[in-house]
């Protein structure tokens, strides 16, 4: 009976463990997640922004199709990406439902953005975002993985009050199949 009292409280124990894991890890990116209107990068603010339209196609098409601004290949493929994740991370906010993140996200961002709304849904919320304008940076690729650097204008409106923030942005994208998702985004 008492090696079978310890087996129980060990379970008991790690059980306890796993959940205040979970639970911190929830919490940190709930943090960062409402850190992300409140933060205005002074550089981007001063620097004029342009949006730069992409078609939204991929693999072979993309780089047979030019981009509004003479981009082609992967490059394309790669922002269309990111025009992708912004607008299903527009949808997804405003819903407070992450489904419209299952096919532009993956890794951190999917379980980042799943954790916020997940909370956001619980306290009966929904956030408005618009993209006013995206500036690319800079675009790299090395094979399957990829980094996109932007400049972004948005206006969120969160319990009725709206604000403009300007971010920075690096995106951190992975090709699954013929689609590139993003998995990290980090921005100030």
């Amino acid at each position: 009976m008492h090696a079978s009292n310890n087996g129980i409280q060990q379970t008991n124990w790690l059980l306890t463990v796993v959940v205040i894991l979970i639970t911190l890890l929830a919490l940190a990116a709930f943090d960062r997640m409402s850190r992300r209107e409140a933060t205005v990068m002074a550089q981007a603010a001063s620097m004029p922004s342009k949006r730069a339209i992409v078609p939204l196609r991929l693999g072979a098409e993309a780089a047979a199709v030019p981009a509004a601004d003479g981009i082609t290949g992967v490059e394309a493929e790669l922002r269309a990406a990111v025009e992708r994740a912004n607008t299903a991370f527009i949808a997804a906010r405003g819903e407070a439902d992450a489904a419209a993140l299952q096919f532009v996200a993956t890794g951190a961002w999917l379980a980042e953005e799943r954790a916020y709304i997940g909370a956001m849904r619980a306290r009966g919320e929904t956030e408005q975002w618009r993209l006013l304008s995206i500036e690319f940076v800079e675009v790299r690729s090395n094979g399957s993985v990829a980094t996109v650097c932007t400049r972004e204008h948005w206006s969120v409106t969160r319990r009725g009050t709206t604000s403009e923030v300007r971010y920075f942005e690096i995106y951190t994208l992975f090709r699954e199949g013929v689609d590139w998702r993003v998995s990290q985004i980090s921005y100030n």
